[in-house]
């Protein structure tokens, strides 16, 4: 069996060339629960998203116009890059802005003649296979720096995640923070990886409170437009 450490690689090089194939506009039907403390809200929207700079064009039902990202995470993130997300508020929805810095593209060397073993490794994290499954790798910090990384409100570091052993793509990512936990669920559609279900709970305590932020998004009814109508 390949090392935990080079699935993970296999995974991250995989997703980074599905990202890659992207095409330049998704559609999808976006469903919506958002929770702040004891309030819920539940939404529906028709969504378009320019895959170039993320801008999106928003269907409510009530009115149709485009904001700079989608509610929720776009559906074309890759969650193995090196990446990171800004939760805001836009036209009343929860936006999660992504900054990609780069995809992660590993190459491990070719053994020389006398070598029998080559060992891959992560930077950063020791990662195992779950003991009940071949295909659910979990990663703990493993160095001085991302341990102390850990320990920081709203640094998200990746936790488990679950691949296709057949393409290598992942089918679930969790990263959690010590407030925090990202839970992102992929799809393949018509050939193409992109999510099908988001799951984010936020808690903020302080002295007096214990406050709770939900965000729960489902991902459907997919289609590929070729045209830019409705953008400007």
């Amino acid at each position: 069996m390949l090392t935990a450490d080079g699935a993970f690689a296999n995974a991250a090089n995989a997703a980074a060339m599905a990202f890659a194939a992207t095409p330049p506009y998704v559609a999808y039907q976006l469903e919506l629960r958002t929770g702040e403390g004891t309030a819920e809200k539940d939404e529906s929207a028709r969504i378009v998203v320019r895959t170039r700079d993320g801008a999106a064009i928003v269907d409510a039902g009530t009115g149709v116009h485009q904001q700079p990202a989608p509610p929720a995470l776009p559906p074309t993130v890759d969650a193995l890059a090196n990446w990171a997300f800004a939760l805001e508020s836009a036209n009343g929805y929860p936006v999660m802005h992504v900054d990609y810095q780069q995809p992660r593209h590993y190459d491990f060397a070719t053994p020389g003649p006398n070598v029998d073993v080559v060992v891959p490794g992560i930077n950063g994290f020791s990662v195992r296979y779950a003991a009940d499954d071949a295909t659910h790798l979990q990663l703990e910090p493993a160095t001085a720096a991302f341990k102390a990384l850990a320990t920081q409100r709203d640094r998200f570091l990746y936790s488990d995640f679950w691949f296709d052993p057949a393409t290598w793509l992942p089918t679930r990512v969790v990263v959690v923070a010590v407030n925090a936990t990202l839970t992102l669920d992929y799809a393949n559609i018509s050939g193409r990886w992109l999510l099908s279900h988001v799951a984010y709970t936020d808690v903020a305590q302080s002295p007096s409170d214990l406050h709770h932020t939900t965000i729960d998004a489902t991902y459907t009814n997919y289609t590929f437009p070729v045209t830019d109508d409705g953008f400007r």
